[in-house]
């Protein structure tokens, strides 16, 4: 038996409009939450976290406290 959906607010914030998305996108494809973690290569609770807006992503254009200026 499936652990029911957490209700996602796209406007809370970048990472839950993104979760949200991948998650209606999802379920118009019908697809349940462990075949798009295989098809993507993640855990289905890693995608579980994406899909929550529980995972932060890293921004490729950071720059670090040691990179010259």
């Amino acid at each position: 038996m499936a652990w029911p959906e957490c209700e996602v607010n796209p406007s809370k914030s970048a990472r839950h409009f993104y979760g949200a998305e991948v998650r209606r996108l999802r379920t118009e494809r019908g697809w349940p939450l462990h075949r798009l973690a295989e098809a993507v290569h993640f855990s289905p609770s890693t995608m579980s976290r994406v899909e929550n807006g529980d995972v932060r992503f890293p921004t490729p254009f950071r720059r670090s406290s040691t990179a010259s200026s």
